[in-house]
């Protein structure tokens, strides 16, 4: 029985096919909607989480702030420096539950040059401790040491894309390249840091990064005895003098003081810049929680939206089953009259409107998966799409073919017999 009112309901269907299409769009723009929103909601997830272990989840970053020349001036009367390795020195000091903390002086002004190769790249100078609390991997060679520092050995470890512009197959371990004329033998290359190769994550985050593949770091005390001096009063002064370092990374203990060790660095640092606001601290697993929860609110708005357009087709199976019914009123009389029960009558009908809803579904769900591809393709942004998003969309359309769908069925089963079959 079943089976015989499955297959009449799809042969009624392919009579009008144009017309049974054209219902089954709301269902499969709405499930298509549904997938697409949530894997791009699910990839963004995804990303801000392998962001996150970038920067390391215990980490907190502190920056300067640029000042205007006016609150530079007032900020230099009153005797603070900027942001500088003695404040990294004093806080790991004086904090038992900071567990390291890494300097690091960005020269954005440097040129790189090997033979007559320039590429575009980031010089970095960085303490001992940076590679181990940003992550940063060796493919080979070593990092800089803290007889590096003390030394002013002119050595550099270089990002996996600028080995390759510069020696291709040729080792680099042991050649010598120019930064602004000065000449830095190579001691080390970095792992390539796969989750970096896009600026998507880092604008969801809000957390601004360089490209670490074109990095070339050098020992912190050569690139600020090369670039920066300390500020004297009534010297005329630039931002560029104003900062000793560019980040300051504070590993803590445990996630569960991230909180209270913000706190404590800011008023460390109020105090030894003498009530100066110059920095910023942000703890990025703080900003994971901000992202994953504007994620979420993302992915309910976005459901809700796409939802409509299930609510939309399902209006139209409720319409095209009316339509249906009044068609065949003489045939709802016939099978009543020969023992179709009220029952059958209904069953049938809600199969048919199931039926448009699953077919729907089904495509909807090719779509969705196509859409989610597309985006990730020429966006650039990682998508994700999970079996529970599929059965929700797919749940949700078979739903709204049964709810919509049992209204004219009902009005179908109650129809009387005399006036179904005198029925022209």
């Amino acid at each position: 029985m079943l089976i015989e009112i499955l297959i009449d309901g799809i042969l009624n269907f392919w009579r009008n096919k144009l017309r049974t299409f054209l219902t089954m769009l709301g269902i499969i723009f709405g499930v298509a909607a549904v997938i697409a929103m949530l894997a791009i909601g699910n990839g963004a997830k995804l990303e801000t989480v392998r962001q996150i272990e970038l920067f390391g989840a215990t980490n907190i970053i502190i920056r300067p702030v640029t000042l205007s020349n006016e609150k530079l001036e007032q900020a230099i009367r009153k005797l603070s420096e900027g942001l500088t390795v003695a404040d990294a020195d004093y806080i790991k000091e004086v904090l038992p539950f900071v567990a390291n903390v890494a300097s690091s002086f960005e020269m954005k002004e440097a040129k790189v040059k090997y033979n007559s190769i320039e590429p575009k790249s980031n010089v970095v100078g960085i303490d001992e401790n940076y590679a181990r609390v940003v992550n940063l991997k060796l493919a080979e060679g070593r990092f800089i040491d803290s007889l590096d520092l003390k030394n002013y050995n002119r050595v550099c470890v270089i990002g996996p894309k600028i080995r390759k512009e510069l020696f291709f197959n040729e080792p680099a371990i042991g050649a010598v390249i120019k930064i602004d004329n000065q000449q830095f033998s190579v001691i080390g290359v970095t792992e390539e840091k796969l989750a970096e190769k896009g600026s998507a994550s880092e604008k969801k985050l809000q957390i601004k990064t360089r490209d670490a593949e074109t990095d070339i770091y050098i020992p912190i005390s050569v690139s600020q005895k090369k670039f920066a001096r300390p500020v004297k009063q009534g010297e005329t002064h630039s931002k560029m003098l104003y900062n000793g370092v560019s980040e300051l990374y504070v590993e803590v203990k445990s996630t569960d003081c991230l909180a209270f060790a913000k706190n404590m660095i800011s008023s460390i640092l109020k105090r030894r810049h003498f009530g100066v606001d110059d920095f910023e601290i942000i703890v990025p697993l703080e900003v994971l929680e901000q992202s994953k929860k504007a994620v979420e609110i993302f992915n309910l708005v976005m459901v809700l939206i796409a939802s409509l357009s299930l609510i939309v087709g399902g209006i139209g199976i409720m319409n095209i089953m009316l339509a249906t019914v009044t068609e065949r009123t003489r045939e709802i009389g016939l099978r009543r009259a020969i023992g179709a029960t009220a029952k059958i009558i209904l069953f049938q009908f809600v199969a048919e409107a199931t039926i448009i809803s699953v077919i729907g579904g089904v495509i909807g769900i090719f779509c969705g998966l196509v859409i989610s591809y597309g985006v990730s393709f020429y966006t650039g942004w990682s998508t994700y799409t999970t079996g529970g998003s599929i059965l929700l969309s797919f749940s949700f359309s078979v739903f709204t073919g049964i709810f919509f769908g049992y209204y004219p069925a009902y009005i179908a089963s109650t129809k009387n017999i005399i006036d179904a079959l005198r029925y022209e």
